[in-house]
């Protein structure tokens, strides 16, 4: 597999703050310049860079837009206005009732779960099922790729981030499938649970709930008991540091872009953990801000220092690493639903958050207000998971039901 060594991504703390702190300043200007130039012309899902222009404008309950605008994109196919950013003053609208425009059709069973590759291959994703089967798509194409068979109930998948070469996927036995992929086939590929492209870790006695790619060989897994494991699929021992932390299962975590070693972690004891893999205690700070279970965690795109969450208690909690505090908390005053999973558009300005109300809501970082857009897709039982593209440019969709679509 991969040589990559975890560390090589990280200086030792407290080498070189100067510089690295400049350098960090200096990525993040360059990354807002690029995100500024990009976001009114890209074909991004949301516009970010103007919605300072049309904030006063902003009406909760309904289209911020004119009846002959909206009237002119229903008039045209509804998914093209998914892709279509209003010149200057204005974004896509969003606020239609739509279906996915690709069903991605091939699990017998359930699907649970899914993950987009890397922006290396932006229109590419994995998803597994509760009978074991596993599936990479072009999602764009709604193509399969890859068909692994593991005949194991699944939990959660991921794809490599660096070249898009492997998945993992998290069993009810407590295994974790390292499956080979071919990103570049375009023919579809079909691999038994014997097949020398899967490779097994036995992570524990409980099922294995949530399994992230840290780098190319670097794995962090939770179990349905509570505990954090790290992982090397490139030694023969495996195992790195196994943590029992949590008082309950983990249900969810996230890797920082920036910064390999900061894990955050979610659990159904309510709390969420940020993590720093490279230290015998990695817990660097708990927060207790969720009155329910917590079900899905993600890092601001570009940031180590801001997070957030969703749960069981239907609210979205955004965090500040530096103050240590929860600095904002978006509720939807009118449908207090559990909130499933949020993904965070390329700027980090918009969230969109799965509810179990079946629609997906979407929201204004900046304001502590309702959802501005409410999107239906058309399942009956909600949704189960929603994720943003890499890139920006699509979002994926799972409902309860375990039907999987795309819309771009």
């Amino acid at each position: 597999m991969y040589s990559n060594n975890l560390n090589s991504k990280i200086r030792t703390p407290g080498e070189d703050d100067g510089e690295e702190q400049k350098n960090s300043v200096q990525h993040s200007l360059a990354r807002s310049t690029i995100d500024d130039k990009n976001s009114v012309h890209s074909g991004q899902l949301i516009d970010d860079h103007n919605m300072n222009n049309i904030s006063q404008q902003r009406s909760h309950q309904g289209s911020i837009y004119s009846d002959s605008l909206t009237q002119s994109i229903k008039a045209t196919n509804p998914f093209n206005a998914l892709q279509r950013v209003i010149e200057n003053t204005q974004r896509v609208d969003w606020d239609l009732l739509l279906k996915p425009k690709k069903k991605l059709s091939g699990h017998i069973g359930r699907a649970v779960h899914f993950s987009w590759a890397s922006a290396l291959f932006p229109t590419q994703l994995v998803s597994c099922d509760d009978i074991g089967q596993v599936i990479h798509w072009n999602g764009k194409k709604a193509k399969q790729i890859t068909f692994f068979d593991l005949n194991m109930p699944l939990f959660w998948a991921d794809m490599d981030p660096e070249y898009g070469k492997y998945a993992i996927v998290g069993a009810q036995n407590g295994r974790i499938y390292v499956l080979k992929l071919n990103p570049d086939s375009k023919k579809v590929t079909k691999r038994p649970a014997n097949s020398t492209d899967i490779f097994i870790i036995e992570s524990g006695p409980a099922p294995c709930t949530v399994c992230k790619f840290m780098n190319g060989n670097i794995i962090v897994s939770g179990s349905a008991e509570g505990t954090v494991c790290v992982w090397d699929i490139n030694d023969k021992d495996q195992l790195v540091s196994r943590h029992n932390l949590h008082e309950a299962g983990i249900t969810t975590a996230a890797v920082s872009d920036e910064d390999a070693n900061l894990v955050l972690t979610g659990s159904a004891d309510r709390t969420c953990k940020i993590w720093d893999m490279r230290v015998k205690y990695p817990v660097q700070q708990e927060y207790k801000s969720h009155l329910g279970s917590v079900h899905d965690i993600e890092f601001m795109p570009g940031m180590i220092t801001s997070f957030g969450s969703c749960g069981d208690d239907g609210s979205i909690r955004l965090y500040d690493i530096r103050m240590n505090k929860e600095f904002a908390c978006l509720i939807d005053k009118t449908s207090n639903d559990a909130i499933n999973s949020i993904s965070f558009s390329p700027s980090g300005r918009v969230i969109v958050a799965a509810t179990e109300n079946r629609t997906l809501k979407v929201w204004d970082s900046l304001l502590d207000a309702d959802p501005f857009q409410y999107l239906d897709f058309g399942f009956l039982q909600g949704l189960q998971w929603a994720k943003l593209s890499k890139d920006g440019y699509a979002v994926g969709v799972l409902g309860k039901e375990g039907i999987l679509g795309t819309a771009y």
